[in-house]
């Protein structure tokens, strides 16, 4: 019944609350009839329950009786097309992951993705530190940042796009090494739903086809997801608009899951990266 909707549920309930309050208002008035040979006719009554839920509702009967054997399994495998990318998510059971150490990946020298920002006021200068991952919005915060600072948007349309390492910031926003900054400073972090920066770094970045994806960085970061992943090429497809490889949602997401379970998520680029190896 998972696929019908609320409205077709909720007269479901009613219908079988109605159909079992009809032996109920015959059978309490036969005082010869013991606690067995109720239960044999409220058995009576379940066939016709059945019938008429499936007539009523028209629930195919395969649905009803067909057993998945894949929903042991993290993910269902990939069809390997590239024209329809389907994903059928109630198949999809993640399991848990292992617990992942963000202390010790912070001591591997790794550095958060954040920016020192000066903002002068007169003769006063305020300093602060700033951090947005990939996919957060990071490009919209850098364009604010910038008409802050210079008090005018950002007014370049060529490569590097707000790109706060780039020189056009004149040493007004520069990259933080240290993750105690956080803590000594003045901080505001960018973050976003999970779940949507995760869909739309796979549209922008891996996806097979549609307006929006990058097939330079896709040519480049489907190999390295499949590596980490320690996946074959075959969990891949064929683009229709560009050089390389492609995933399809479900191939997409299987290979993150596969990288969290080897705790290689620290080796993402940072269109995947989780947030909280980013700033924190």
């Amino acid at each position: 019944l998972h696929s019908l909707t609320k409205g077709q549920a909720e007269s479901i309930s009613v219908t079988v609350n109605l159909i079992l309050e009809i032996p109920l208002l015959y059978l309490p008035n036969v005082p010869s009839m013991s606690c067995k040979t109720t239960k044999s006719s409220l058995l009576y009554f379940l066939p016709i329950i059945f019938i008429l839920l499936v007539s009523t509702y028209q629930i195919p009967l395969q649905e009803l009786f067909t057993v998945n054997n894949d929903v042991v399994s993290p993910l269902p495998l990939p069809s390997n097309s590239t024209v329809l990318e389907l994903f059928v998510r109630d198949k999809v059971i993640l399991l848990p992951l292992p617990h992942f150490n963000v202390e010790k990946f912070k001591r591997t020298g790794v550095q958060p993705n954040a920016r020192a920002v000066k903002v002068s006021n007169g003769n006063q200068t305020r300093e602060s530190r700033v951090c947005g991952c990939a996919k957060c919005g990071s490009s919209a915060l850098g364009s604010e940042l910038y008409r802050i600072l210079f008090g005018n948007p950002w007014p370049y349309s060529n490569w590097p796009f707000v790109n706060m390492d780039s020189k056009r910031w004149k040493g007004l926003a520069t990259r933080t090494t240290k993750w105690k900054n956080f803590q000594r400073w003045p901080s505001f972090a960018l973050i976003r739903d999970p779940k949507e920066r995760l869909m739309s770094a796979f549209r922008s970045k891996v996806r097979c086809q549609g307006q929006g994806t990058d097939s330079s960085d896709r040519k480049k970061l489907v190999p390295q997801l499949l590596k980490l992943a320690r996946l074959s090429k075959k969990s891949a497809s064929k683009p229709l608009d560009g050089p390389g490889l492609c995933l399809n949602e479900t191939s997409y997401l299987q290979a993150l899951y596969m990288i969290h379970k080897k705790k290689l998520q620290g080796k993402l680029d940072p269109h995947f990266l989780p947030q909280h190896l980013n700033c924190f």
